[in-house]
């Protein structure tokens, strides 16, 4: 059990580490003068309608998640939201939005106690959002000139990481002794079990797949509008079809876990991509504001995750607690 916890510390360690590092770098390197004067400057604008897509966002999210949950498990959607949104605390914390997975430990109270049905689901999800992000990138790059060593990159890295999914969830490692073997030590064995049986599942039911798929590709496109707020609140002059080419990579980079949210390397991804069209100041602005949508989404879901904390621990809030008080 200790050496369980050093190990997750000492990775949590690295991490921070590795985060803080590229943040010294990235700063190290740019004019900040000009980064604090884009950010003083900003069109409040488009500042509110990004932030009113938060909520736009969750809810698209949380009706993705109760669609893929289906009728094996009665929730709901409001309890189903309640507990994306408590999981959603931990992203802020978790490397490659791995705090998804934690929905499990909350769904033992609020949804199901069938926690393999919860973690296939979020599987689901996040192989719906690898495709997504995929079929945009590849598709938005035909209508926009840009690089041509950026593009074929992005090709080969979209190509790369689609076939990968593709081979996960059909190929029974079960059968090549080697790599069960390396797979069992770092616990993804059953997790592409999972991903093939899936396979299966969705092989039977093709409408099923299809309607997730819809869902994920909408939801995307949402994200990315967002980001596009980003970039016209510093009054840019950048196309949607450019941001929706360009910023997925960056996305994919920042879901390497070797940093806390992707901090660090999806802000050094966004500087490389766009540095033949905006400044280096700009794009660690925009780096940053892409950061904050995990704040700002750690916030909406605190309050869901304190009230799961109280109910679970038998706590009183602290409100609950004064008020007593005053009465006697």
């Amino acid at each position: 059990m200790f050496s369980m916890l050093t190990k997750k510390n000492i990775k949590k360690a690295v991490a921070l580490s590795i985060t803080l590092l590229l943040l010294y770098l990235i700063y190290s390197r740019i004019d900040l003068q000009v980064f604090y004067r884009n950010i003083i400057n900003i069109n409040v604008f488009y500042l509110f309608w990004a932030l009113s897509l938060f909520p736009v966002i969750s809810i698209i999210k949380a009706y993705r998640w109760r669609f893929i949950l289906g009728d094996g498990i009665s929730a709901s959607y409001f309890t189903v939201l309640k507990v994306l949104m408590a999981g959603s605390v931990f992203n802020l914390f978790a490397p490659s939005k791995l705090g998804d997975f934690s929905r499990v430990y909350f769904c033992r109270k609020e949804l199901s106690n069938d926690t393999h049905r919860i973690f296939n689901s979020v599987v689901v999800e996040k192989i719906c959002d690898v495709f997504a992000l995929c079929l945009i990138c590849l598709v938005s790059l035909n209508f926009v000139n840009v690089n041509y060593s950026i593009k074929i990159s992005i090709l080969i890295f979209s190509l790369i990481l689609f076939f990968t999914i593709l081979i996960i969830i059909s190929v029974d490692f079960h059968r090549f002794e080697f790599l069960n073997r390396i797979f069992e030590n770092i616990k993804l064995i059953e997790i592409f079990d999972d991903a093939r049986k899936l396979k299966k599942e969705l092989k039977n039911n093709k409408n099923f797949f299809s309607k997730i798929f819809i869902i994920s590709i909408l939801y995307w496109y949402i994200v990315l509008f967002q980001v596009h707020m980003f970039f016209l609140m510093f009054n840019l002059k950048a196309s949607f079809v450019l941001v929706v080419s360009l910023v997925p990579m960056a996305l994919f980079i920042g879901m390497i876990p070797i940093t806390l949210s992707g901090i660090g390397t999806r802000d050094v991804a966004l500087i490389f991509l766009f540095s033949g069209y905006f400044s280096s100041e700009i794009m660690a602005a925009i780096g940053i504001l892409c950061s904050s949508r995990y704040l700002v989404t750690c916030l909406i879901g605190l309050p869901f995750f304190l009230n799961h904390y109280f109910t679970e621990n038998q706590i009183e809030p602290p409100v609950g607690k004064t008020s007593r008080t005053l009465q006697t």
